[in-house]
């Protein structure tokens, strides 16, 4: 440890140290919490947890992406987003569910020089040493940075042993198609249909405020970056919330795909063809379902699924190609694989500039089935003539 903590030193640089003189103005215009350490204030909150069904959970279903329960919400605020030398966070968000409400807790870094003492004050609030990280980026941003305050100033941690499950990547696997940024904001405003007062503060906004607290001890301009700080957590609780429901079925045609893509990734194949079955029509769930009878081996299901998923305009070709398989090497219908393959190659005709690159290698594929196919049913036909 002593090792790592030299390398961290010289790398990212000495734990937090006060960038404004001894003599720098006592806090003022906090809002209402208590001092918990010289350095450290504490603000506590909390809600009715009615807005969040999952809270009293017993297993985690987002278990195989990373879940624990139970859930323990962590947003930081820091002084750049960059990370580096100086980069510290001095102001933790952390939300936990006690009895049937969701508790808010933040703990204020007033000081840079009490930064051991922050830390500290921040494992003794986590309810559990059990809980299950809620984070959004955590993986890349929080989490390391606390490991690595943590590291500098010579408090214990035990970050990496929890479960953690990053929102981030649930939220660009279940609708990176429907949002054009994966920012936290845009989630609330589109999946979760909500909007922020005017009190709000925007990031970029956040290390500056807090530089004018050290320098003035004004708290009154950080009222804003409190309530950006408690937002976000009450935020992971509802996007976590709408997640699980949409991973239990409460979801949308799209949402079900994303859903049962996601389930699949993991090897849950039940509940991803429950989540495709859920999104019929749509020729991109009938791919999926056909697919899935391919692998379970029900040839005429995987048949009937490849044929609605081509009717609707979905992967026609490679339809065809599944289609083509399935005749040949197990209904044994060498007559209707080969029909298959030929109208594959009818329809490439005209589809040269569509496909691109690919369009030569999909021909030839086509055209040495063809063949082949021929040549198993003693035919003296040949391929369809092509375009060169």
């Amino acid at each position: 440890m002593g090792t790592t903590r030299k390398r961290l030193r010289r790398m990212l640089g000495e734990p937090a140290a006060a960038p404004h003189a001894p003599e720098a103005p006592a806090p003022h215009n906090l809002p209402t919490g208590e001092w918990l350490d010289e350095g450290v204030y504490g603000m506590e909150q909390s809600i009715p947890a009615t807005a969040f069904p999952y809270h009293k959970e017993r297993e985690p279903l987002l278990g195989p992406w990373g879940e624990a329960l139970p859930p323990l919400f962590i947003d930081l605020e820091t002084t750049g987003l960059a990370g580096g030398t100086g980069t510290y966070a001095f102001l933790a968000g952390i939300g936990f569910f006690r009895e049937d409400r969701l508790v808010v807790r933040q703990l204020f870094l007033a000081t840079p020089a009490a930064e051991s003492r922050w830390l500290s004050r921040i494992l003794q609030s986590l309810p559990t040493e059990t809980a299950g990280l809620v984070t959004y980026n955590g993986k890349r941003f929080d989490i390391p940075l606390l490991e690595t305050r943590h590291i500098l100033t010579g408090v214990g941690s035990p970050w990496y042993g929890m479960g953690h499950l990053d929102l981030l990547h649930m939220v660009r696997r279940l609708w990176k198609k429907e949002l054009d940024s994966c920012s936290l904001g845009n989630v609330e405003r589109h999946i979760l249909g909500f909007l922020r007062s005017g009190e709000d503060v925007p990031g970029w906004e956040v290390p500056q405020r807090y530089h004018h607290f050290l320098e003035t001890g004004d708290a009154a301009p950080l009222e804003g970056v409190f309530y950006h700080n408690r937002e976000d957590i009450l935020s992971l609780a509802r996007i976590r919330s709408r997640i699980a429901a949409l991973m239990e079925g409460d979801a949308t045609s799209a949402e079900h795909l994303s859903a049962g893509d996601a389930w699949a990734s993991r090897g849950e194949t039940e509940r991803a063809r429950h989540h495709w079955e859920l999104a019929i029509p749509r020729g991109e769930a009938h791919w999926r379902l056909g697919m899935a009878a391919k692998g379970n081996g029900t040839w005429e299901q995987a048949e009937g699924h490849f044929r609605e998923a081509r009717r609707q305009g979905e992967r026609y070709l490679d339809c065809c190609e599944e289609l083509a398989k399935i005749y040949e090497h197990r209904l044994k219908d060498i007559d209707r694989a080969l029909a298959e393959t030929e109208g594959a190659l009818r329809h490439l005709r005209n589809r040269r500039a569509v496909l691109g690159p690919s369009w030569k290698r999909r021909r030839e594929a086509f055209e040495h089935r063809s063949r082949r196919l021929q040549g198993k049913m003693g035919s003296n036909r040949t391929p369809l003539a092509q375009p060169d």
